[in-house]
């Protein structure tokens, strides 16, 4: 694959200048517009039965020590489509810039808003928003979701998800080739 393909935009106008304080491996997986990226990833989920559900109805990953994933980022006009396959489960969402320098995330119904930070070269996801049909949900029933990606060479990934109740839905930590 090629390595030298063009950064992506959406990421670097939202972490603006500190975009070259990103670990290689991070510009790496954000570099590849348009190519097929496969990996490994550890997945579990939560140990309830309605969490396992709520998973399931959300198109989580399945859970399993060595899942398969490929990924497909594709640009247009300033936004991303995310398409994530894990085993057979397609997770597809769109990611989009706004105002105040926050990624949104979404995925049907699920609107989920970031602040990126750069922690010693890794790029940290942490939720400010989430929002369910376009509605704000209050704070306490807000899911806790985050995310790291980092990596000197090949970019690793790791992201967990619960949700007030249930607890656990996912969390799946892996490496893109």
């Amino acid at each position: 694959m090629d390595d030298a393909a063009s950064p992506s935009e959406l990421y670097r106008s939202v972490v603006g200048n500190s975009w070259d304080r990103l670990d290689p491996g991070v510009h790496r997986l954000h570099g590849r517009d348009g190519l097929v990226q496969r990996g490994r990833f550890r997945v579990r989920r939560g140990g309830n039965w309605l969490a396992r559900a709520v998973a399931a109805i959300l198109r989580l990953p399945p859970e399993g020590d060595a899942v398969e994933c490929s990924l497909l980022i594709a640009s247009r006009g300033g936004r991303e489509s995310w398409r994530r396959v894990f085993g057979k489960n397609p997770l597809v969402s769109e990611q989009y810039r706004v105002e105040g320098g926050i990624l949104v995330e979404r995925g049907g119904p699920v609107e989920l808003h970031f602040r990126l930070e750069i922690e010693r070269g890794a790029l940290v996801f942490k939720l400010v928003e989430a929002r369910f049909f376009g509605f704000r949900l209050p704070r306490r029933l807000q899911p806790r979701v985050s995310g790291r990606e980092w990596g000197a060479d090949l970019p690793r990934v790791a992201i967990r998800a619960e949700a007030p109740v249930l607890g656990l839905l996912v969390a799946y930590e892996g490496t893109m080739e």
